[in-house]
């Protein structure tokens, strides 16, 4: 544009640039062609730091995807536990509540202030007491299902287990040190 201009109306503003013209004219050509390998050469820079930025981004999400499998493995295997514990823990209530029944009223009958009933009464007592818990609890629908699935569930409290890091209760001083050992 300025090498039009200036063999146009600027040209007459100026005397003697016609001699001069061809190589203002090179040199405009070499400074456009400069300038557009500049412009490419930022072009590229930039492209160059953009993939750079993206494969950072990139590995920190990969990372960041690692932790997160870990956080969702270590809750998997801390809920497995925690059922193992649960159905372990159904099963002894059950058996607590048949046992605890009959061993109240054995208590409570074999106390000096009950002497006045009959000794066939106190077995009868007993008896009832110890059959209708168990009778009661364990025809349940849901104590029977509860029951069948404890296999299933031990199988899998025990593939939780093998997951976990064993860490002894003495070589735990403060729960720092606990999440230390563990990872």
């Amino acid at each position: 544009m300025l090498e039009t201009d200036l063999g146009g109306p600027l040209g007459a503003a100026f005397p003697g640039l016609a001699p001069q013209l061809p190589v203002i004219r090179s040199e405009v050509m070499h400074v456009e062609s400069l300038s557009t390998g500049i412009a490419q050469g930022v072009r590229d820079l930039v492209a160059i730091r953009n993939a750079v930025e993206a494969n950072r981004l990139a590995e920190s999400a990969n990372r960041l995807g690692e932790v997160s499998n870990r956080i969702a493995a270590l809750a998997n295997t801390s809920n497995l536990r925690m059922l193992g514990v649960a159905y372990i823990a159904l099963v002894l209530a059950l058996v607590s509540a048949v046992v605890l029944i009959p061993n109240t009223a054995a208590t409570i009958l074999g106390i000096p202030g009950a002497a006045w009933v009959p000794g066939i009464w106190i077995v009868v007592i007993l008896a009832v007491l110890a059959v209708v818990p168990l009778a009661v609890v364990f025809t349940r629908p849901w104590v029977i299902a509860a029951l069948r699935a404890l296999s299933a569930s031990e199988v899998r409290t025990g593939e939780g287990l093998s997951d976990l890091p064993e860490v002894r209760a003495q070589d735990v001083e403060t729960d720092a040190s606990l999440l230390r050992q563990s990872r």
